[in-house]
């Protein structure tokens, strides 16, 4: 049987089970030290308590005992913050361990040098075999600040399992760069059963001077007999660990039971404190009825019922599938009933084999039936009216069974000329496909002679396309020729137009000269002459009214 424990908020007393934890040597719960909130939990070991632990009664009976493990899984998992007494000194400072034999402990070992807040050991040890031989992990990691971490360990199907988590709920990254987080699944054949008089668990210490881990526990979570990987941990809304129910099965002895009789309902939970049927017909809820401590209940059916089991515990309820039981109205289990004798009255339920004839009192024996295989209608007894219908059964199985042989014969002698019909079609496509063929090829020939034309003709064509542009090209080439010549020829004349100006210009601009030069030296009296260059010549002559100019050539 499954069993879990549950410490939590300073509490002495565990959540499911009532179990109580003993606290000594200076172990004391702390207002408003919980991982949550302002919640209380236990400090255990200071530097003036280095034996306090809190432990579980040494015995298997009573109302604080705690079962034996035996080869059964096992699951712890707490909070712990270190204080400053959690360092230094020397030996196994423990922080938690199930006994006998120390089947699963979980401690620090101060004799080694990771014994400083940067470089902490935490080890995980599991025993397996005869008890005397384990397999152990350590992490070295840094605990500088004292910070809360989780610490997780768990033997299922004797594989092992050791996981420290930070307060974000990560696993811690050990001073290695490795995850912490360890499995061994090597000795699952060879599982420790732990099992004494004296089970017992302690939390943070061992009894000795010297040998508790210091610091701050809180949310104490305990399986036995029942592991939990880490991957399944919940936790409530209030951040503590939590386990709900579970109902590994429920099931009902009969899924239909007639008016009056009995069936019963089992079942098998885990983590249930309280255990409840529910009862709906309809599909209305008619009755709740608890069954807390019971593991099966006898119900009477008098109409069409389904049944659900109900777990509850302190963190919520889960349903089972519902199971339905039907309500029957009777079967071929039911005694025969004889006719015809005085004293039977009353409804009559008539089954199966009722009907057979097995005497002169039976149903069978005198029940009368029309015969359909009578031509004149009449009626006889049920059994021979029965066999008289098989025997025309069977006739006409026979007639039904010559005329598929017939037909059958028939089939195969046309199926026969069928093949004869196909096998001249066959010939027919095949010479069809034959002149197809041929024809196909002609129609080929021609193309591939059409094809052989047009690319003689292109070929022609491109012999003439050559030519063509040629001469374009010549032609184009005797115009480029002609168009520089009058280019040339337009250029020169422009040039000799430009130097004749030029000239005339310039002859224009002496006469300018020489006129301005004579205009100043000019006396008119009478006939003057002016001599122009090697061109001409101006005379002047002027009497008493008019004044006279004469241009001679010189």
């Amino acid at each position: 049987m499954a069993n879990v424990y549950h410490w939590l908020t300073g509490s002495q007393t565990d959540l499911y089970n009532g179990v109580f934890l003993t606290a000594s040597y200076g172990a004391q719960a702390v207002t408003g030290s919980s991982r949550y909130g302002s919640d209380s939990a236990w400090e255990i070991g200071t530097s003036t308590s280095s034996r306090a632990t809190l432990y579980s009664g040494y015995n298997v009976s009573g109302p604080d005992a705690l079962p034996n493990l035996g080869t059964g899984d096992i699951t712890v998992a707490f909070w712990w913050q270190p204080n400053n007494s959690a360092y230094g000194g020397s030996g196994q400072r423990h922080l938690f361990q199930y006994s006998p034999g120390a089947a699963l402990e979980v401690y620090h070992n101060a004799s080694l040098s990771s014994d400083t807040q940067d470089d902490y050991n935490l080890y995980a040890q599991f025993r397996y075999g005869d008890g005397t031989t384990s397999k152990s992990k350590a992490f070295d990691i840094d605990l500088t600040g004292n910070p809360w971490i989780k610490i997780y360990a768990s033997r299922i199907g004797g594989a092992f399992y050791y996981t420290l988590f930070d307060a974000t709920g990560s696993v811690i990254t050990d001073n290695d760069g490795n995850p912490a987080t360890w499995s061994d699944t090597t000795q699952t054949g060879n599982i420790y059963e732990a099992s004494s008089s004296t089970p017992h668990i302690r939390v943070g210490g061992d009894f000795a001077y010297g040998q508790t881990a210091g610091g701050i526990y809180d949310d104490i979570f305990l399986t036995l007999n029942h592991g939990i990987g880490t991957g399944s941990l919940e936790t409530d809304s209030d951040g503590y660990a939590k386990i709900d129910p579970v109902i590994n099965s429920f099931s009902t002895s009969a899924a239909s039971a007639t008016n009056g009789s009995s069936v019963t309902l089992s079942w098998d939970t885990d983590f249930g404190t309280t255990l409840q049927l529910l009862k709906y017909v309809g599909g209305l809820l008619t009755n709740t009825e608890t069954v807390t401590g019971q593991v099966s209940k006898s119900v009477t059916i008098s109409e069409t019922v389904s049944y659900k089991l109900r777990a509850t515990n302190v963190y919520g309820s889960v349903d089972s599938e519902s199971v339905e039981i039907t309500l029957s109205n009777g079967g071929n289990s039911m005694p025969v009933q004889p006719v015809g004798a005085l004293g039977v009255s009353g409804s009559l339920v008539i089954q199966k084999n009722h009907l057979e004839d097995t005497g002169a009192n039976s149903i069978g024996h005198v029940l009368m039936a029309k015969d359909p295989t009578d031509a004149l209608g009449g009626y006889d007894a049920l059994n021979d009216v029965l066999e008289n219908v098989e025997t025309a059964f069977n006739n006409a199985d026979a007639s039904i069974t010559t005329r598929l042989s017939t037909e059958e014969s028939n089939r195969a002698v046309g199926d026969a000329s069928l093949a004869v019909i196909d096998g001249s079609l066959e010939t027919r496509i095949s010479s069809e496909e034959s002149l197809a063929v041929a024809q196909f090829t002609s129609v080929d020939a021609r193309v591939s002679a059409d094809e052989s034309n047009l690319t003689a003709a292109a070929a022609s064509l491109a012999v003439i396309d050559g030519s063509l542009e040629t001469r374009i090209s010549s032609e184009e080439s005797l115009a480029v020729a002609q168009f520089t010549s009058v280019d040339n020829r337009v250029s020169a004349d422009e040039s000799t137009l430009v130097a004749e100006v030029a000239s005339l210009e310039t002859v224009d601009s002496g006469l300018d000269s020489r006129l301005s030069a004579m205009e100043s030296d000019f006396v008119w009296d009478g006939v003057d002459t002016v001599t122009i260059g090697n061109h001409a010549k101006i005379i002047f002559i002027e009497d008493s009214t008019d004044m006279y100019l004469m241009v001679k050539q010189a």
